[in-house]
């Protein structure tokens, strides 16, 4: 029975890394293809056109997701919790949320700065372009809300949705991993790392998925959006922001050491043992990594 489980097992994580792998080609064909059509998709001034958010929106969420639920679709869901987040947790959650962020921020720009080293050449720094080129409303409706909407119904709602059955620990952890390194690049990876672990936990334990679009929608919204307008400012209202920002830094850390300990994963007694090897030793999630292995790869040489 044990080996029947354990094929089982196997077989479900081959599933869901299959169904990433899918996902990962089907985005890049189909940019690659809008590449081809449309060209580079900038305006005279250096501004991202309407057709580069289109695609954007097109080729990743309405394309390539949808067909990775459909190889997602046959494993089973598992219940979550049913808690409730009132306004104090949630005014606990943005400030270390704000912290997990910068603090991966951080990891990801001293990497950043080690390969530069290493390699004697300066990587630019594809997402803080795109963030220059933007408009501003067109980031708020893209990065600041669609994003965090279609992330947090797939890499939460759906894919702990069926890794639950595992138990909460696995299960935020696996889609948390998911999520930092299908982002393919060292500068998202680590704070994408740290918020999908935060949004994972709030996530199983209350089962709303509506709490994490909000949270990830403010974090996405003052990251994305507001600090690269205050960065372009550097006006009287930037240093506020900055300063207010950084508050929110402390504030987190200092709110993150206090509630570490409180942290409980339930449903360990349901760990296949050995679930590492089940999890990642498998066809479909090597496909997964070396899929990701390529988008950073192609990150990093941008600059070759």
């Amino acid at each position: 029975m044990d080996e029947l489980d354990a094929a089982r097992d196997g077989k479900a994580f081959s599933r869901i890394g299959f169904a990433l792998f899918l996902m990962i080609a089907v985005t890049f064909v189909l940019q690659y293809g809008a590449f081809l059509l449309f060209g580079r998709m900038e305006t005279q001034t250096g501004e991202l056109t309407w057709q580069w958010y289109a695609v954007l929106l097109l080729s990743q969420y309405v394309v390539a997701m949808p067909a990775a639920w459909l190889v997602l679709r046959p494993l089973p869901k598992t219940q979550t919790g049913n808690q409730r987040l009132d306004a104090r947790r949630f005014l606990v959650i943005i400030p270390i949320c704000v912290f997990l962020m910068y603090a991966g921020s951080l990891a990801g720009n001293i990497v950043f700065s080690m390969i530069e080293s290493i390699s004697h050449k300066e990587i630019p720094n594809i997402l803080e372009g795109i963030l220059s080129k933007s408009d501003v409303w067109a980031s708020l409706a893209v990065f600041g809300v669609a994003a965090p909407v279609f992330e947090e119904l797939f890499f939460r709602k759906l894919l702990i949705g069926r890794l639950n059955v595992y138990g909460e620990k696995i299960a935020v952890f696996v889609s948390a991993l998911i999520f930092s390194l299908i982002h393919g690049n060292f500068t998202q990876v680590f704070y994408a790392f740290g918020l999908g672990m935060a949004f994972g936990y709030i996530y199983v334990k209350t089962g709303r998925i509506i709490y994490t679009i909000v949270i990830h929608v403010a974090i996405n919204i003052l990251g994305g959006v507001v600090t690269p307008i205050a960065l372009e400012d550097r006006g009287i209202l930037a240093s506020a922001y900055f300063i207010f920002m950084f508050g929110m830094v402390i504030a987190g850390l200092v709110l993150f050491v206090k509630n570490k300990s409180n942290i409980r994963y339930s449903g360990a007694e349901k760990e296949p043992r050995d679930w590492k090897r089940k999890a990642f030793l498998n066809a479909g999630m090597i496909s997964f990594f070396a899929a990701c292995a390529v988008m950073f790869a192609l990150d990093t040489c941008s600059a070759f």
